[in-house]
């Protein structure tokens, strides 16, 4: 699925009359204003994906251990508090990853 800022951002550009809109954590489902509901829909369209996607995981998940879910990226800290889902945000993961991943490499970081 797509990013927040990416879905947000693909809004405005693909149509005429939406306006920009800042992702701020949305107080209501049902927004008054244009931009109250594009805030609703893609932070709490997101939140739900994430939790439908993580649940569905469990589901399959193949040992009696229970999975971490971690929420990662620049805007995690934006969706978490809207999941039922994740239980710590590390917005930074991936790149500490690849770091550990190129220092095991002996690559120059």
């Amino acid at each position: 699925m797509p990013g927040l800022r990416t879905a947000s951002d693909e809004l405005v550009r693909k149509t005429a009359k939406l306006p920009a809109t800042e992702l701020t954590p949305p107080t209501h489902a049902i927004g008054r204003r244009t931009e109250d509901c594009i805030r609703a829909g893609v932070l709490w369209g997101a939140a739900d994906a994430v939790d439908g996607l993580v649940r569905r995981i469990k589901a399959e998940w193949p040992s009696k251990t229970r999975p971490v879910v971690v929420g990662t990226g620049g805007l995690a800290g934006l969706v978490a508090p809207l999941c039922r889902e994740i239980e710590s945000v590390h917005p930074d993961l991936t790149l500490v990853g690849l770091r550990i991943a190129a220092t095991a490499l002996g690559l120059k970081w």
